[in-house]
Formats: C-alpha cells, structure tokens, sequence
C-alpha cells in the first residue's frame, strides 16, 4: 500500500506523506491542515478523518443537519458522517470493501478528501 500511496503522490503532485502505525494503518497528509487514515482491511480499505469540534451552540440543529446529509448518503457522497467515541468530534468514515487499485484509490481519496473540505466549511 505504501508504494500505491507514493505513486500517487508522484503523479498528482500532492504533498501525500504516508507514515504507517504499529496497527498496520497510515495516516496520509494531503496537506499541511488535513490528514487521513487509511486502514487496510481484508480486502478492502477504509479512510476516517475528523472534521472538527462539535460547537456546543446550535449543537442539535447540526446533529440534525448530519443525519439529513447521512439520509442515504445524498449529502455526503456515501461518505458517513459521524461522531467521535467522545462526542466532541465530527468525523467522516468511507468504507470500501474489495481490493483497491491505484486509480480507485486515487478517486476515493479525491473525492473523500473533496468532502471533507466540504463539511468543514459547513460545521464551523
């Protein structure tokens, strides 16, 4: 997986650094401000990032916001919103069970990445 993920560093020109854990996961810096796990399943893959504090004004009515966006995946391109085992983070979650190839992996990042962006914006 880590040569998958130099590749594609390569070839996009991203700054997408890749440092692997003792679990066997790694985190993949995009940029500077945003970091992605993947973790490698059998088969499979999955990415997680968090997306940021849940602020504590208007807290409802943004738990009600995600779970319109969750409602069949229609806002989060079938990315997962989520919350945090701590209830103080957002997260967002995109699991994909089978074998990844570069380029389908290249996609989901981009578009994982494209949503992430997206709901920070729209949380904070």
């Amino acid at each position: 997986m880590k040569e998958i993920l130099d590749d594609l560093a390569k070839e996009t020109g991203l700054t997408v650094r890749a440092v692997k854990d003792q679990k066997g996961s790694f985190d993949v810096w995009v940029n500077p401000e945003v970091k992605v796990r993947l973790d490698i399943l059998e088969p499979g893959i999955q990415l997680s990032a968090d997306i940021g504090k849940i602020p504590q004004e208007k807290k409802e009515d943004l738990l009600m916001h995600l779970m319109e966006a969750n409602f069949l995946g229609q806002g989060t391109g079938g990315n997962i919103l989520g919350i945090s085992k701590d209830e103080k983070k957002i997260t967002l979650r995109f699991v994909k069970p089978f074998e990844i190839l570069k380029q389908v992996l290249h996609d989901d990042l981009e578009s994982f990445v494209n949503h992430l962006l997206y709901w920070r914006e729209q949380t904070t």
